[in-house]
């Protein structure tokens, strides 16, 4: 049983005006319809504004024609129109289904036709090739999925000793993750995603000093997510600290060196690393000498 929206059914409609020749002239231009409905399990939150497109893509080469604007889907039945196709080429169309704010516009579902021509006087019913699916980085109802990266490694919050570490990150809906040290990814890697852990998180290796070197000092790792289809997610990112030297410690009084009979002595210390707190004052006892 599936579980539609709206009429019970998301139906795109598209009338479209040809470029005739003089033969077709006396005949209708014609009209296609796609008919695309929710997935068993996949059905939008009710706290989801959504809208509709459609692009037509002409073949072969995949040209993109006649993107017609949007339509909110709380309207009804969407019916999306276009104009100047042509009887002959060969089309695919692609619906998407979105949420726009003020910053940005985001994919949340999307769909694709099989392969068509359209015909004069005649309405053309298209096959459903890619069902309606989730972007990556959404949950089944349309709501955000962060990926939420984590270092299994870190210590205190934010240190890491080690450059070889393993990455935990969530991926709904998604077929590969792309990881970089750098936000333009031109060093990045792209991993095909595989099974989840018992945490229910997925995990790769990585090595916070590819293309930096091996320096103490601030690292930070950029995540984001793709499928087949060219949908990806924003970047998301998370910061660590790379400090796999030891401090270099300093005695700074007494200087220079006192001789003492006493059991105890009081030190003052100081190290070249923001880890530890400078001015130090240790008591140290049972000081033996041999």
């Amino acid at each position: 049983m599936h579980r539609r929206l709206l009429a019970n059914i998301l139906l795109v409609v598209l009338p479209w005006i040809l470029a005739a020749s003089a033969c077709d002239l006396k005949k209708s231009p014609g009209m296609f319809t796609v008919n695309f409905v929710w997935p068993e399990g996949v059905k939008p939150s009710p706290t989801l504004t959504l809208y509709a497109r459609a692009v037509l893509n002409w073949l072969p080469d995949g040209s993109q024609v006649n993107d017609n604007g949007e339509v909110p889907l709380a309207s009804g039945t969407p019916e999306l129109t276009f104009d100047g196709l042509n009887y002959e080429r060969p089309y695919t169309l692609t619906v998407e289904i979105f949420e726009k704010t003020a910053q940005k516009t985001q994919v949340v579902y999307f769909g694709k036709s099989k392969e068509f021509t359209l015909k004069a006087d005649k309405t053309t019913i298209v096959e459903v090739a890619v069902p309606l699916k989730p972007a990556p980085g959404r949950k089944n109802d349309g709501t955000p999925a962060p990926i939420a990266p984590r270092i299994a490694e870190v210590r205190n919050g934010v240190f890491v000793t080690v450059s070889n570490v393993t990455i935990h990150y969530h991926a709904e809906n998604a077929e590969t993750v792309s990881i970089s040290n750098e936000p333009t990814f031109g060093s990045g890697e792209d991993f095909t995603i595989g099974d989840r852990t018992s945490s229910g998180e997925y995990s790769l290796p990585w090595d916070l000093n590819s293309v930096l070197g091996d320096t103490d000092g601030q690292r930070t790792v950029y995540l984001k997510l793709s499928n087949d289809h060219a949908y990806e997610t924003d970047l998301e990112a998370m910061t660590v600290i790379y400090d796999h030297a030891a401090p270099v410690v300093t005695i700074d009084d007494p200087k220079p060196p006192q001789v003492t009979n006493s059991v105890s002595a009081t030190l003052l210390f100081s190290c070249n690393e923001d880890v530890c707190v400078t001015s130090q004052k240790v008591v140290a006892k049972r000081l033996q000498i041999s």
